[in-house]
């Protein structure tokens, strides 16, 4: 009887085994905008570093527009693209791109204005010397399509002193 009892008490405990730990996921809580917009950034910047200028224009809208440093006007993916592939053909061969964002700020929860600082190493005057550093600042309108944060225009520009002061 005894023999009974205990393989009834074996059998029962078998039956109560714990539960399997949960199975680990690798998923990861969806990204804020605001990551997602510093994302993008660090795309931007690698592929500045990269010399890529096609990754560049996938950054933006096909109807984006980009006011470079000398105040001309590139309008559209296409154009700004040429205008980044004659830059890494030209004095931005070899050169190496820095970008820190100052702020984001959400304008709608579909349009978002970003500023930041950037320095460019490694530029070339027309003669193939090397220059100083380049230290300016930015500011990126992006729109997001889709669930992506694109790029819709962006003003890198240089600070110079007002006159007079």
């Amino acid at each position: 009887m005894r023999r009974i009892a205990f393989l009834a008490g074996v059998l029962a405990l078998s039956g109560c085994q714990p539960a399997a730990p949960p199975e680990e996921t690798t998923e990861t809580a969806p990204m804020s905008d605001e990551d997602m917009l510093r994302a993008r950034t660090d795309e931007f910047e690698q592929a500045v570093n990269n010399a890529d200028a096609k990754a560049i224009g996938a950054l933006f809208v096909e109807n984006g527009d980009l006011v470079d440093q000398a105040g001309v006007m590139h309008h559209g993916r296409a154009a700004i693209e040429e205008r980044y592939r004659s830059l890494f053909e030209g004095p931005y061969k070899g050169a190496q791109a820095v970008l820190a964002i100052t702020s984001v700020r959400l304008v709608r929860p579909e349009i978002a204005v970003i500023d930041g600082t950037y320095e460019l190493t490694g530029i070339k005057t027309a003669e193939g010397q090397d220059m100083p550093p380049v230290k300016g600042m930015y500011t990126n309108v992006s729109m997001k399509q889709n669930g992506q944060w694109m790029l819709h225009c962006s003003r890198p520009m240089l600070p110079m002193k007002a006159p007079g002061t």
